[in-house]
Order: structure tokens, then sequence, then C-alpha cells
């Protein structure tokens, strides 16, 4: 996310990440994500257990602020990373994406209005 942006956006992102962390989660849960992994599921299967947890990325994760991690029988399988940014970094993003997608048009495709988004992003 940060790559390609200034330093002005990146500080934004940080500060607006952990106010909105303060201000949504109760106080109990922020404790306890502060210092380790927050379990928030936990599926029995046939033979082998599910978990999901919520925790902070680790030192070499450089995509998020937070994780949440996925884990068969205590083996983690799968981490996906991300950070709470501001809508109006939310839109600068997509509409790097949509210069880099519109460049990567034919003209063929250009001079027909072949233009579709890729998928849509609330901002609330």
């Amino acid at each position: 996310m940060a790559r390609g942006m200034g330093v002005k956006e990146r500080a934004a992102c940080f500060v607006h990440h952990y106010r909105r962390l303060y201000a949504e989660l109760p106080d109990g849960f922020l404790r306890r994500l502060l210092v380790g992994e927050v379990p928030l599921l936990e599926l029995p299967g046939n033979d082998c257990r599910y978990s999901i947890a919520m925790g902070f990325s680790s030192f070499w994760d450089k995509e998020g602020e937070l994780s949440l991690n996925l884990r068969v029988d205590g083996r983690l399988i799968h981490v996906l990373s991300f950070s709470i940014v501001p809508g109006w970094v939310v839109a600068m993003i997509l509409c790097a994406c949509w210069r880099v997608r519109l460049l990567a048009l034919s003209p063929f495709e250009r001079a027909v209005g072949m233009v579709r988004p890729a998928c849509v992003v609330h901002c609330g």
C-alpha cells in the first residue's frame, strides 16, 4: 500500500489505523490484542481444528498493521494482513489502479469505451 505514497499519506494512514482501533474496539479486546493474538473463531472439523485469530503483523510481514491468521491444528497456513485507512487513501489507490488499467487498454478498447471497473469498494 505504501509504495508511491508520500510521508504525509503514510503517516495519515498509520494515525488513522490506531485511532480507529482505539475508538472501535472494546478496551479488554484491545488490551489482549496489544500483548498477543486474540482468537476470533474456532471450528472443530472431522479430523482437524480450524481457528482464526487477530494479532499484530509479524516483523517480516510489511503488508499491514494487523493480521488475521488462519490455522489448521495449530499450524499457521494463511495470513491476511491489513490496515484501516481513511477513505481518501482508498480512493487514491483505486485511481492509481484505474490509471494503470487505462494504460493497459488497446487503442480499440479505448475507442469503443471498453472500460469496466474490476471491483467496487464502499467507503462509509
